[in-house]
């Protein structure tokens, strides 16, 4: 396994189980795509940015996992929110469907998310 990604770990007589940041990271990522009023996850802007984009990290671009020792989870994501959508709801939204989310899926206490409006995204429409 890859030393350099935290784990959490959930250790017990018959064995351990431990889940990358990764594998919280694509979920929040797909909660965040299903969101109402989310047009994206933020795009890549810096070097380091454009180096994660080219690796497997891909699908974690603009969210940052932190694992806290007590089995907690710190969730920072930027976005970019639809035009004509209440941004504050949409963060809101966003905020208490990661937190359910993961609650329920991974057994992690979702401690904060964190959630930073990058831009506006305006919808096109196509010519018929």
């Amino acid at each position: 396994m890859n030393e350099n990604k935290e784990y959490l770990v959930y250790a017990e007589e018959s064995g351990s189980v431990r889940i990358s940041e990764d594998v919280i990271a694509t979920l929040v990522n797909n909660i965040t795509l299903e969101t109402e009023g989310v047009a994206s996850v933020a795009t890549v802007n810096s070097a380091a940015d454009i180096a994660d984009f080219f690796t497997k990290k891909n699908k974690g671009k603009g969210i940052k996992i932190t694992f806290s020792e007590d089995n907690g989870c710190n969730v920072d994501i930027a976005i970019m929110v639809l035009y004509g959508h209440d941004i504050k709801a949409v963060a809101q939204n966003l905020q208490q469907n990661i937190k359910n989310t993961i609650e329920s899926m991974a057994q992690l206490e979702i401690k904060s998310v964190n959630v930073l409006i990058d831009g506006i995204v305006f919808e096109t429409k196509t010519a018929e």
